[in-house]
């Protein structure tokens, strides 16, 4: 494994850092770019059920927990890659519900940390999923033996 690959690892990103990830992760899925289903195979090869669980870890977090409860319909439970959806309606709708919950609002750096506690394995599920996900990839990446040899086989 080289150096570079573990400086890109989510065990030392920032809050930024992790910031950013889940908003480009949410909007490859959403484009489509990731392939839902292949990503939610993914994840649950690498997650070993971490992330089947992340619904009971939001009963003890108010303002995540009525996230979630507000639009519990349309996540897709037995998906592990809903909490991707999920991180990305507490992006947007944490402060919505921090006045009701008794919190104060606050910014999408301190989200990520409410999100980090609540859910401690998340980014590095989320980065496993990723790097299984392309590394299923590779074979379309390859070159295809039989059609260079039939080529060079002709000439």
């Amino acid at each position: 494994m080289s150096p570079r690959c573990l400086l890109d690892s989510p065990f030392i990103w920032g809050d930024a850092d992790k910031c950013q990830f889940l908003i480009n992760l949410d909007y490859l899925l959403k484009r489509g770019v990731i392939d839902l289903n292949r990503f939610n195979n993914s994840l649950h090869k690498c997650s070993d059920g971490n992330l089947s669980n992340w619904i009971y870890a939001l009963y003890n977090k108010p303002v995540l927990y009525k996230v979630y409860d507000y639009s519990r319909n349309r996540y897709k439970l037995l998906t592990a890659a809903a909490v991707v959806r999920f991180c990305s309606n507490v992006f947007r709708h944490y402060n919505d519900y921090a006045d009701e919950c008794g919190e104060r609002k606050i910014g999408k750096i301190r989200i990520v940390r409410k999100l980090s506690e609540a859910l401690p394995n998340l980014f590095v599920d989320l980065f496993d999923g990723c790097i299984n996900h392309a590394y299923c990839f590779g074979d379309l990446y390859e070159p295809d033996y039989c059609k260079f040899i039939f080529v060079i086989h002709i000439k």
